[in-house]
């Protein structure tokens, strides 16, 4: 089993990530589909009312506008606990 860590909601969808690469996506809340990535673990998951993007150990950063396909942005190094979003006012 995985230790689940984030969960966020966004665009009629629900995505969780975690350990192990771990990243798995709903729209009901009840039945869930895999997205997981081949390795790096997650911490901290947030929709910033365009895409989820998920943070983690090594400087892992990845993107997805849907929660099933993942875009990596990842840094050469970083930890990142947690991850958050606030709109700018104009």
């Amino acid at each position: 089993p995985h230790t689940l860590r984030g969960i966020a909601y966004g665009n009629g969808t629900f995505v969780v990530v975690g350990d192990s690469g771990r990243i798995i996506y709903s729209t009901d809340a009840e039945t869930w589909d895999d997205a997981s990535i081949a390795s790096g673990s997650f911490n901290d998951i947030v929709y910033d009312g365009s895409k989820f993007v998920a943070v983690g150990l090594g400087g892992l950063i990845m993107t997805s506008n849907n929660g099933e396909t993942w875009q990596d942005k990842s840094l050469e190094s970083g930890e990142f606990n947690s991850i958050g979003f606030g709109k700018v006012a104009e």
